[in-house]
């Protein structure tokens, strides 16, 4: 983590900003500066910022849609639509314009080799997330998104800048069993139509 860090400390910086890692179904939105890091595999991460306020979050999209949808209330987070959703709210409460919204967005890998690609995760995430900004006209000025890889992202909340690192493929199956395990209780939970109540946003 220290080398994607010291990439985004900025000239005159004595010390990096904090760092704060973000996990299946978080977000959070920071008006001082902040670096949030996260790892991908199937799952996409929606960086949004205004570049005049200085201002970004990032969260970490397990499935696309609504909670709602599948019969769930807690945990909304983890779902695409309510994702974004959330991120745009604590971004405009934190002082952002929502007009001057910009996306960056990554992951979506197909890394569950045993599906279909067309039928993966991460392709269903990569289709929902582009459709998505296009229908919020939010425009997106970077992607890394789909392949076959997992990915590991880094992004400043007052520069918007951000960073890369392709994972080695010896932790991609790490990443699978997390995502896996998570997309697993989703879908139980569902079945059983267990309630719960709506969490407080994370920022």
């Amino acid at each position: 983590m220290r080398r994607g860090l010291a990439h985004l400390i900025r000239p005159g910086e004595a010390a990096s900003p904090p760092a704060v890692q973000l996990h299946i179904g978080e977000y959070r939105v920071s008006r001082s500066p902040e670096v949030l890091y996260t790892l991908l595999g199937s799952c996409v991460a929606v960086c949004l910022f205004d570049a005049a306020a200085g201002i970004g979050g990032m969260n970490h999209i397990l499935l696309p849609g609504r909670a709602e949808d599948e019969g769930r209330f807690d945990d909304v987070a983890r779902f695409g639509l309510d994702a974004v959703e959330l991120l745009v709210r604590a971004l405009v409460a934190a002082g952002a314009t929502r007009r001057r919204l910009a996306a960056k967005l990554f992951g979506g890998g197909h890394v569950i080799r045993q599906m279909d690609e067309e039928s993966s995760p991460g392709f269903r995430n990569v289709r929902f997330i582009r459709e998505l900004m296009d229908r919020e006209h939010i425009p997106v000025v970077t992607s890394d998104l789909g392949g076959y890889e997992a990915r590991k992202v880094w992004f400043r909340t007052d520069t918007a800048a951000a960073i890369l690192k392709r994972v080695p493929v010896q932790l991609v199956p790490t990443v699978r069993r997390e995502e896996g395990r998570f997309r697993r209780q989703v879908l139980e939970e569902v079945r059983r139509g267990r309630p719960g109540g709506t969490p407080a946003p994370r920022h």
